[in-house]
């Protein structure tokens, strides 16, 4: 039997609620104390609802429980407690647990195969456990099926569907970008739908920097504290197309203003005050600590503050080393972690020259087409603790082969047979091949100087 002396102050778990709650809670107190079943049940079922609104998802659940205790104590000969389909899909939506929500959907949708908002929720449920294709099937068939005039969902499903499209999983950026229009035209208020739409629209698929600036734009004007877009546009102004470090860095500062636990703008924003426009090194330092206060788990500060601390500003190679090793200990399978901890490593410093070494080599196992790692262990071949100038060669000519277009290894490949194997000509091949590429590269044009200079005896050339 359910309690007859239940205090009001029972129900009352928030500081305040709306006096529609607060007048459903005193009103289920009455009906208690009079067993009026029936009555309690429909009750019960408006105040889980208004929690739901309030997004108080625990007493939700606690109440709609109490609506189907209620209607089973119903008698016989009463008809029992019904709740509609769009009730049951609310309830659906509000558990806790993944794969119960799936159950339950499914057999929601055994019962009402032609209510499409179940075929929308099924989709994003299908989306967060990553069965993207199945995700996909559901959002077009909602999108077919829905009534046109309910513009609130199908713009969202809209908006969610071009999201997915434009993953890494399916990479269908064109579909993406129609269905991010579709969405913003049946629902134009909604920022998010802009942010989303600029962030495709600033890919490098479409690059279509100007545009994405003003969906961004419109995006903070329609929610001047819309979470992450700050973030999204300070990023935009800072790239090479723009280049508007000053604005990116209001940016960056108002998203950390509104959303002081993003770890991602905290980090963001150190990258960007480490550029060589700002040179804030001991700013960047801060906000990567920030980063990685907020998130302990996010490699990428712990790398690129290592990066940091390893630059002639700070030198500060043993932090940097701790820092390093904490990267590759929370993602050991990236091959640039490896690659910059090996140059660290093998500096004058430490010269872990055989620790280095392996970690080269781990680096390209990885990443067959790390360039940069094929580079670096060449380099560290040819030193005077290796010698290994054939291996240091062959390492040199893939990297070229992997990324043609960087004069850096051309250089370094033509210091290698200047200075090292004595084949001049190969030597002047390969800065001639990188001065092609940069025409004002200081260290090629020195190296190249020298050789004609000195070796050649071209000095009118030089």
């Amino acid at each position: 039997m359910l309690s007859r002396n239940r205090k009001k102050s029972d129900y009352m778990s928030e500081k305040m609620m709306s006096k529609k709650l607060a007048d459903l809670l005193e009103k289920a107190q009455l009906l208690e104390t009079e067993l009026d079943y029936k009555q309690l049940a429909v009750v019960y079922r408006e105040i889980a609802t208004q929690f739901h609104k309030e997004k108080n998802t625990e007493k939700n659940n606690e109440f709609l429980q109490k609506a189907k205790d209620a209607a089973a104590k119903i008698p016989q000969e009463t008809p029992q407690l019904t709740i509609s389909k769009e009730q049951e899909l609310e309830q659906i939506a509000a558990l806790p647990d993944i794969a119960e929500k799936l159950e339950r959907l499914e057999k929601f949708l055994a019962k009402y195969k032609n209510f499409s908002l179940g075929y929308f929720a099924l989709a994003k449920v299908y989306e967060e456990l990553k069965y993207y294709d199945k995700s996909k099937d559901n959002y077009e068939f909602f999108l077919k099926t829905h009534d046109t005039n309910d513009k609130t969902n199908l713009s969202t499903a809209y908006n969610n569907y071009a999201n997915l499209l434009a993953s890494d999983y399916f990479k269908q950026y064109d579909s993406a970008k129609k269905n991010y229009e579709k969405a913003i035209k049946l629902n134009p208020e909604k920022a998010n739908f802009y942010n989303n739409y600029a962030l495709l629209l600033a890919s490098d698929y479409f690059k279509e920097y100007d545009l994405a600036k003003k969906y961004f734009e419109n995006a903070i004007e329609i929610n001047p504290r819309y979470k992450t877009v700050y973030n999204n546009y300070a990023l935009l102004l800072a790239n090479d197309y723009f280049k508007k470090y000053e604005l990116a860095k209001i940016s960056f500062e108002k998203e950390i203003h509104i959303n002081s636990e993003f770890s991602t703008a905290f980090y963001n924003y150190a990258l960007l005050l480490a550029n060589d426009y700002f040179k804030n090194y001991e700013l960047s330092k801060i906000n990567y600590e920030k980063a990685i206060e907020i998130n302990p788990k996010f490699s990428k500060a712990f790398f690129n503050l290592a990066n940091l601390l390893a630059n002639d500003y700070f030198k500060d190679y043993e932090t940097a080393k701790k820092y390093y090793e904490k990267a590759i200990e929370l993602n050991p399978e990236d091959s640039d972690f490896l690659n910059n901890y090996a140059i660290l490593v093998a500096n004058e410093y430490f010269r872990e020259y055989d620790l280095a070494k392996i970690c080269y080599e781990k680096a390209i196992e990885l990443n067959p087409n790390n360039s940069y790692a094929y580079n670096n262990y060449a380099g560290l071949l040819a030193n005077e603790y290796f010698n290994n100038f054939e291996l240091a060669q062959q390492y040199f000519i893939k990297a070229i082969s992997i990324a043609p277009e960087e004069s850096k290894l051309y250089n370094n490949i033509g210091i290698l047979y200047h200075k090292e194997i004595k084949d001049y000509e190969k030597a002047k091949q390969y800065y001639e091949e990188g001065l092609k590429i940069d025409q004002n590269s200081e260290y090629l044009h020195s190296n190249y100087a020298e050789l004609l200079a000195n070796v050649l005896n071209d000095k009118e050339s030089a």
